[in-house]
């Protein structure tokens, strides 16, 4: 469910309410415009509370201090441990600490002072469901909603399972061999890969790298290597009676995904997703016995999860800072990856705005005669039909109306070179109506 804000509602005729309803599948009294005419601010999705509302889980609250990192990581990759230095507190929105990470085998780092996740753990562990299973609540990091986190380890006895996990460590590595880096700022270690859509401003969205050229890599290509390891995945996390992971939400949202090869990461949190986020982790040398310490962090709350090829976490990175550790005790040869997805808040909005805009294509249609004229100044709504995944809407102001309708487009703060269009064009609807 979304909302919008800030807003008004503005009188409506019935029609078009009706026409509202039908589009929005919901019923509608009145339809929605942006202050000041910029727009619309829509909130995130609130999975969690209705969740949380349906669920008995135990609950992991704020420690009174955050458990801090024990090594620091320079330019150069080298891990130096900290011995009772001062360190400077979460930095900036994403509340990270550049460099700053988590080493098992430091001597400064007490496993005991973590609530472990793992395939041994013993049954009165808080979150424990069974020997695979893993879910629980935990506090934001933020003064925000709890949300949930949730742990799957992969079945053993399952050809399937284990064909999809191959298939998903195959993409993993053609996608880190081709696509450059695109996470530098945090001076961790290991690298992050993007793969499905690459977003640009204002929710367009493309293909991080063209298709030919993941294919010279294999053979076979790369959608079905991608697709298998989103069905892996959504196997895992499966949407249970009263036990939902979200996976939901990529039913009508493509995925931002990214592959991590490597990863120690400082904590934080990931302030531009717009949903919760979902990741398998997997291992080249999958039949060799997994790395001896290799963990996903919540620092906040004390949870520690410990990972191995083929084990599923869903989170909300949102809420609670979370990081992965250095990995110890890897056999030679092996590498680690994750394959990560969630939703970017760009691309969640674009959607949103492509609903709003055919619901004003309703409103239109149910105005008929009374549907105002574009005039000078006038806020409209524009289908832009440019291969982006979604089709982009982008507002913006009439310029001058003459035989074409000139557009300049809201960019953040800036007005960018105006568009022209035709005045009947189907594409261009007033936004004042919405």
């Amino acid at each position: 469910m979304s909302s919008v804000a800030p807003c008004r509602v503005q009188s409506t005729p019935p029609a078009v309410c009706k026409a509202l309803t039908r589009r929005m599948g919901k019923p509608v009294s009145g339809v929605w415009l942006p202050e000041g005419g910029r727009s619309l601010t829509f909130a995130r999705s609130r999975w969690n509370r209705a969740a949380l509302s349906d669920m008995q889980l135990p609950t992991f609250d704020l420690l009174h201090e955050s458990i801090p990192g024990n090594v620091r990581c320079d330019a150069k990759g080298t891990l130096h441990e900290l011995k009772g230095e001062s360190l400077p507190g979460p930095q900036g929105q994403r509340r990270v600490q550049r460099g700053i990470l988590y080493d098992p085998e430091a001597s400064n780092f007490d496993i005991r002072r973590w609530t472990v996740w793992s395939k041994d753990a013993p049954n009165n562990t808080k979150g424990y469901v069974d020997a695979r299973e893993f879910r629980a609540q935990v506090a934001s990091s933020k003064e925000g909603e709890p949300s949930i986190v949730s742990l799957m380890y992969p079945p053993t006895d399952s050809s399937t399972f284990r064909r999809a996990m191959r298939d998903a460590t195959r993409a993993c590595v053609m996608i880190s061999g081709v696509v450059g880096e695109n996470r530098k700022s945090d001076c961790g270690l290991g690298s992050m890969h993007g793969s499905g859509l690459h977003l640009w401003r204002d929710g367009f969205a493309g293909p991080h790298v063209q298709q030919h050229l993941l294919a010279r890599k294999r053979k076979r290509g790369t959608s079905q290597d991608l697709a298998s390891a989103r069905q892996l995945a959504r196997k895992v996390l499966t949407v249970r009676e009263g036990k939902p992971d979200g996976v939901e939400q990529y039913n009508d949202v493509v995925p931002v995904t990214q592959v991590s090869e490597g990863l120690a990461n400082p904590a934080h949190l990931d302030v531009m997703e717009a949903g919760r986020s979902h990741a398998i982790w997997l291992r080249t040398k999958f039949l060799l016995p997994d790395p001896r310490e290799w963990y996903m962090l919540f620092p906040d709350v004390g949870l520690a999860i410990k990972l191995c090829h083929g084990a599923c976490v869903s989170w909300d990175g949102r809420e609670v800072r979370h990081g992965i550790s250095v990995a110890r005790g890897v056999t030679n040869g092996d590498t680690l990856y994750s394959y990560y997805f969630g939703i970017h808040a760009l691309v969640s909005g674009a959607v949103e705005r492509l609903r709003q805009f055919e619901a004003a294509v309703e409103c239109r249609s149910a105005c008929g005669s009374s549907y105002p004229e574009f005039e000078v100044g006038m806020d409209v709504w524009v289908l832009l039909r440019n291969g982006s995944v979604p089709p982009q809407v982008r507002e913006g102001r009439v310029l001058s109306v003459t035989d074409m309708l000139h557009v300049a487009f809201y960019g953040g703060e800036d007005v960018r070179e105006p568009g022209r269009f035709r005045l009947d064009d189907a594409n261009v609807v007033v936004a004042d109506l919405l």
